[in-house]
């Protein structure tokens, strides 16, 4: 196995999204990004699909300084049973170069495949609108290189003594992510980095 703490980058829409398939690691080329932040997020979180929005305008607003790293971080809490799950179909979106759209989709349709006992043919219903192979899509929701991509942001999260979502950190600073966090804190934190 090559490296158990893999990068997925979270690729915001403004800022393109050149993905590298065929490896384990997920990213795109920031190498001149001034800024790093790297996101925890389970999929069943409220907090975590409100502060996707929010990156979505620092991707806006910082097209080229901003480096996003997208971690999974499945919590096992009542009322997200579905995490995991929702972390392998985006993954096995991922393999399919729809990681992005799949990883958007899920959080802005949270409210319907959250509450369910299985949201599995909700998260094929997601495929299929997305255009994907869908045996192969279910076929690799399974697949060990999947599952590993996943344990391997939990384990990163246990070096940081993370335990709640969403966590970001900035230039490797802890953030204060929390529900009422505004695009605009964000932005001055990192126009305060950038400026550095």
């Amino acid at each position: 196995m090559k490296s158990l703490l893999v990068v997925c980058v979270f690729a915001l829409p403004a800022l393109g999204q050149v993905a590298k398939q065929g490896t384990d690691v997920l990213s795109r080329d920031l190498s001149s990004a001034k800024v790093t932040l790297e996101v925890f997020v389970d999929y069943s979180c409220p907090a975590c699909a409100n502060f996707n929005l929010i990156l979505k305008e620092i991707g806006k607003i910082f097209p080229n300084d901003v480096k996003v790293i997208f971690r999974h971080l499945p919590l096992k809490i009542a009322g997200h049973e579905q995490s995991l799950l929702a972390a392998q179909a985006v993954e096995a979106a991922g393999i399919q170069g729809k990681f992005w759209e799949m990883s958007d989709l899920v959080l802005a349709k949270q409210k319907i495949w959250a509450i369910k006992h299985s949201a599995k043919p909700d998260f094929i219903r997601y495929a299929k609108t997305l255009g994907l192979d869908v045996e192969k899509f279910k076929t690799d929701m399974e697949n060990i290189v999947v599952l590993q991509r996943i344990y391997a942001d939990k384990e990163r999260a246990m070096s940081l003594n993370i335990n709640a979502t969403p966590t970001g950190f900035l230039n490797g600073k802890q953030l204060s992510v929390n529900e009422t966090m505004v695009a605009q804190e964000l932005e001055k934190a990192i126009k305060e980095n950038i400026s550095k």
